[in-house]
């Protein structure tokens, strides 16, 4: 009974962890001030993420883009049957990017970026009731993606690149009632790529497509049974394929005016890969599968920039991004809801070509009821996120 108990929190609990509660939608500071719009319009070499397409499009020969982000998310659990409530005490998190782009000719550009799109802390602590289920989580994924760009011609230019993925992650929970379970592991990684196009019908539109493949990670680890006195009681090793989702966005970039410009992107995101999630075991626990039935979802950005002087940029927007968790399989350790998010920042510009920007973005999660079927977990869940972001470019 104790083998079952254990393998079934732990598929919750991996199966959950690459979805959308760690998805970090943060790349480039000046795109997160703008609802992280970008795939169809360029700044800098963190186009790499956003849409490889446009690097052809870059003016300069050299660009570098530099971004760090702290990000401060916060969750309330209420089970309103027993009266109680718990909220997570998470560290602040600190997703980066690095990107550099040169342009070889031109018409042809290559760059490499180095970002971490997943990755997230969230600590329930050892005093709720569901630490039976989770503890703490951490997950942090890096992507890097050597990427190349060509442009067909005045109007239209695509781009293409290489992602190498490597994951850690260490998770905590209770053990019946006098232990815990460490489940960690360092050595997930995977092999994905991006691909983009970007057209400019005329001087005040551009269109962008950009597909980022799901990212099949190949992960094993330890598990770590212990006492509450800290005594070894079982260890194991697992092996599994954990999916990180593909992404098809569509964007828009509109110039009314010189100064002014307006983005609306739609992420679509195939959440469905989480049918089902199949572990290996080396012996004290059994290999298990289990129904997760993710849902695909969409999300949909509005930004625009203002060019309050020819140095001062300043940037807002807005965007509504769908949970891929059903009600029936909804997990606390990533407490995924619909989220309506306000962002906002600006940019100061240098004369040698240095940019300095500086992003806010408020985070609310819609409150959801839910029963997990597997667990029989249930309660009402809320959430906000605070997200302040700084970042460097140098276009030469």
């Amino acid at each position: 009974m104790k083998k079952l108990i254990l393998t079934v929190s732990f598929i919750s609990i991996s199966a959950s962890m690459f979805a959308g509660g760690f998805r970090i939608s943060i790349q480039g500071v000046k795109q997160a001030a703008m609802a992280h719009t970008g795939v169809a319009s360029t700044t800098d070499a963190s186009a790499t993420f956003f849409n490889p397409a446009g690097l052809a499009r870059q003016e300069k020969k050299w660009s570098v883009s530099a971004n760090v982000f702290g990000v401060q998310p916060t969750a309330k659990h209420q089970d309103r049957e027993f009266g109680y409530e718990q909220t997570t005490d998470n560290p602040i998190g600190t997703p980066f990017g690095l990107y550099v782009s040169h342009k070889l000719s031109d018409k042809l550009v290559i760059g490499l970026g180095i970002y971490t799109p997943y990755g997230n802390t969230v600590t329930w602590g050892d005093e709720w009731a569901g630490q039976a289920i989770i503890r703490d989580i951490s997950l942090r994924a890096y992507f890097i993606q050597p990427t190349v760009a060509y442009k067909l011609n005045d109007w239209a230019s695509i781009g293409a690149g290489l992602i190498y993925a490597k994951g850690a992650v260490e998770i905590n929970r209770a053990f019946v009632a006098s232990g815990n379970v460490e489940l960690k592991s360092d050595k997930a990684s995977g092999l994905g790529y991006n691909l983009g196009l970007m057209i400019n019908p005329s001087e005040k539109v551009a269109i962008g497509v950009n597909y980022r493949s799901k990212v099949a990670m190949n992960a094993e680890g330890d598990a770590y049974i212990t006492s509450n006195q800290g005594a070894s009681l079982a260890n194991d090793r697992w092996e599994a394929e954990l999916p990180l989702a593909a992404e098809l966005t569509f964007g828009v970039s509109y110039k009314p005016i010189e100064k002014l410009t307006l983005n609306y992107d739609m992420n679509y995101t195939f959440w469905d890969a989480y049918e089902s999630l199949d572990f290996d075991f080396n012996g004290v626990l059994p290999d298990s599968s289990s129904k997760r039935n993710y849902e695909n979802t969409m999300t949909y950005r509005i930004g625009l920039a203002y060019d309050v002087l020819q140095s001062l940029t300043l940037r807002l927007g807005a965007y509504y991004d769908e949970t891929p968790s059903p009600d029936e399989y909804f997990s606390p350790e990533t407490p995924t809801l619909d989220t309506r998010a306000l962002t906002g920042g600006l940019s100061y510009r240098f004369k040698n070509g240095v940019s300095i920007d500086a992003s806010y973005l408020y985070l609310n999660g819609k409150e959801r009821n839910f029963t997990n079927v597997e667990t029989n977990f249930k309660g009402d869940v809320r959430s906000h996120t605070h997200i302040v972001g700084l970042g460097t470019s140098f276009n030469f």
